[in-house]
C-alpha cells in the first residue's frame, strides 16, 4: 500500500463494514452451465481489452440477451452481478441500464441513487444518508453540493469524504469523521516524454513519500452545524487541537482526519 491509500482506510472501511452506502441492486443475473463452462465456453463477464465505441451497440442494455455478447463493464459502477452454475442450459438476464448508464454525459449512476460517477470528468459523489463526500479532479468539478454538506476545493485530484461514527444520519450525527486525501509521490520521481500525451517512468523514486497540501472548504448544511465543534487529529487519530465549527472548515495542509462532534 502508499500513504495516500493507507491513509484513506479509516473512512473506507467503515463504509464497507457497516454498509453506510447501501448495496446495489442485482442488475445483471446469470446462470452458467456447467457443461459450457467444461467446454471452455466462457461467460458474458469477462471484458474484451479496448473495448471501444464502436462495439459498445453489441453490448446487452436491456433484458435481451445475445449469445456471446460481454456484459458493460460500467454495469458493475450501478449494480451487482449475481451468478449462479447450473446443469444444463444457462441463461442471462440484464436489467434495463438506461436509466443508469449514460454513453452520451459519461456517467454511471448506481441503482440505489447514492453513487454517481462522471467518468468525462473525473469525478465519483457519494450522496448517501450517513456518508457524504467527493473524490476526484475536485478542481475540475468546483462547489459540490450533496444532501448534507457543501464542498469546494482547488486540488486538481484530492478526496473529501464524510462519515458517520455514531450509525445515525449525518443529518443529525453527533460524531463525524472528516477525512481529506490529495496526491501523493516518492522522492525523487522522475518521468521522460515519449511522445504527446505519453511518459515513460525514469525513475521510481525512494522513500519518504510526499504528499501535495490539502485545501478545500467543507461546510455541514445542518441547522446546528455552528454548534459542531471540529478537532484535528494527527496521522494516529489523536487529538492536535481546535479549528473552528462545522459551519465553515478550512482545511489544513497538513490534516487528514478531523472529528466532528457536539
Amino acid at each position: 500500500m502508499t500513504p495516500a491509500m493507507m491513509g484513506q482506510f479509516p473512512a473506507a472501511a467503515l463504509i464497507f463494514r457497516r454498509g453506510l452506502v447501501t448495496k446495489g441492486s442485482v442488475l445483471a443475473d446469470l446462470r452458467l452451465s456447467r457443461e459450457a463452462l467444461l467446454r471452455l465456453e466462457g461467460t458474458s463477464l469477462p471484458q474484451d481489452a479496448a473495448l471501444d465505441e464502436l462495439r459498445l451497440k453489441d453490448i446487452p442494455s436491456g433484458a435481451e440477451y445475445k449469445p456471446g455478447a460481454r456484459l458493460a463493464p460500467s454495469l458493475h459502477y450501478a449494480g451487482r452481478a449475481d451468478v449462479k452454475f447450473v446443469n444444463g442450459k444457462g441463461a442471462v438476464k440484464v436489467s434495463d441500464l438506461k436509466p443508469l448508464i449514460d454513453h452520451t454525459k459519461q456517467t454511471v449512476t448506481s441503482s440505489t441513487g447514492e453513487l454517481k460517477l462522471d467518468y468525462a470528468m473525473g469525478v465519483l459523489t457519494i450522496d448517501a444518508a450517513r456518508a457524504l463526500g467527493v473524490s476526484g479532479q475536485l478542481q475540475a468539478a468546483g462547489p459540490v453540493e450533496i444532501l448534507d454538506l457543501a464542498i469546494a476545493s482547488e486540488m486538481e485530484l484530492g478526496h473529501i469524504v464524510a462519515v458517520s461514527l455514531d450509525d445515525q444520519p449525518l443529518a443529525n450525527s453527533g460524531k463525524i469523521l472528516l477525512q481529506v486525501m490529495s496526491e501523493e509521490r516518492a522522492s525523487g520521481f522522475q518521468t521522460k516524454t515519449v511522445s504527446e500525451g505519453v511518459k515513460r517512468i525514469a525513475n521510481i523514486g525512494t522513500d519518504p513519500w510526499q504528499v501535495k497540501e490539502l485545501n478545500g472548504t467543507v461546510r455541514f448544511k445542518r441547522a446546528d452545524a455552528a454548534q459542531l465543534k471540529v478537532t484535528a487529529l494527527d496521522f494516529n487519530g489523536y487529538p492536535r487541537g481546535a479549528c473552528g465549527s462545522a459551519q465553515q472548515l478550512k482545511l489544513q495542509p497538513a490534516t487528514l482526519y478531523y472529528l466532528v462532534s457536539r
